[in-house]
Parts: structure tokens; sequence; C-alpha cells
């Protein structure tokens, strides 16, 4: 699961900068234009390697297994398909001049479990489909935020197209489950 706001960073991460941190962010002096199209491009390129993964496990059970409960090709691409789908609706908010909701205060992974029960009945090509459009969706919506928008709420609604997010799964897939997610 992502990581908590309220999470304290451990001592070693206050030496680091805020780019060393979250890869994701802006780096000093990069104007938001160029952080959003860096942060899509690197986010595009870490979907691609993540979508490869899950295509080449796709007969695999369990190739995913955040907070212990397995997790099929199938389920990674709903698990996506779900936050891309709930991050395009605060951004359709957003560029209509809309506050974003605040978050439900629901639990991750109670959400998580709840959200894949009710895609069981999806195959691998209905979620993969459905990923691929949601993923195609919050990417156009991010490319039009306007520059201010993005520095301000791009960063955090579009981070489901965004590369630490996909890193945390490849990691999770490419190291039998030892780090990431």
């Amino acid at each position: 699961p992502r990581a908590s706001a309220s999470v304290r960073p451990h001592a070693a991460e206050h030496a680091m900068t805020e780019a060393e941190r979250d890869p994701a962010a802006a780096r000093p002096g990069e104007h938001p234009v160029a952080h959003r199209l860096r942060a899509l491009r690197e986010g595009a390129a870490a979907w691609e390697r993540l979508h490869a993964l899950l295509d080449e496990g796709a007969d695999r059970p369990n190739l995913h297994r955040p907070d212990g409960t397995p997790w099929s090709s199938r389920e990674v691409y709903a698990h996506f398909a779900r936050y891309q789908s709930s991050n395009a609706a605060q951004l359709h908010r957003l560029l209509a001049g809309v506050q974003p909701l605040p978050p439900s205060g629901v639990d991750e992974n109670e959400q998580n479990e709840r959200w894949a029960a009710e895609d069981r009945a999806l195959t691998l090509e209905k979620a993969r489909a459905w990923c691929d459009a949601t993923t195609r969706l919050v990417s156009a919506l991010a490319m039009s935020m306007p520059p201010e928008l993005w520095a301000r709420y791009g960063r955090w609604y579009a981070d489901d197209v965004l590369a630490p997010h996909y890193e945390s799964h490849i990691r999770y897939i490419e190291s039998g489950g030892r780090e990431g997610a």
C-alpha cells in the first residue's frame, strides 16, 4: 500500500532531497510543464515494464501478494483501474474548478479487498482493457491541467500513472515479494 502522509520519515530521510525521496516530485527550478512532461514520460516507461511483467505472469495465481492477499495479474490491473478511475473523477472536478473531494477515510487495505471482491468476475482481458483505458484517461487529464493546477494537485491525483507507484509494484513482482508495494 501507499505510504500514509501521517507516517514520520526515518532519520536518514531527513538529509535526502525531495527529489530523492519522491522521484516524481518537481526538481528544484523545474517548471510545472516540464515537470509534468517528465513525470508522465517516466510513468509511461514504468507502465510498459509493469504491463509486460503482468502479461508475462498472467497465468500465475499469486504473482503479487501485498499485505498477504495473493493477487493475479487480473487483480493488479483491476487495482490500478479502480485507483485511476477515482483519481480521474478528482481531476475532472479540478478541471471544472471544483475542489477535490476529501479522502474517504476508508482503510486502503479494506478498500482494496472490497474492490477485489467486486472485480472477481472480470476476465484478465477486461481488467487489462479497463486499466489501459483509465491509464490513458488520467494521463490525458493530467496533460490538460494548466501549469498552476498541475503544480498544486497534479502530482497527487496523477499518482497512479507515475513511475513511483508502478515501480513499487515492479519491485514487488521482480523480488518475489521481498520489497516494494
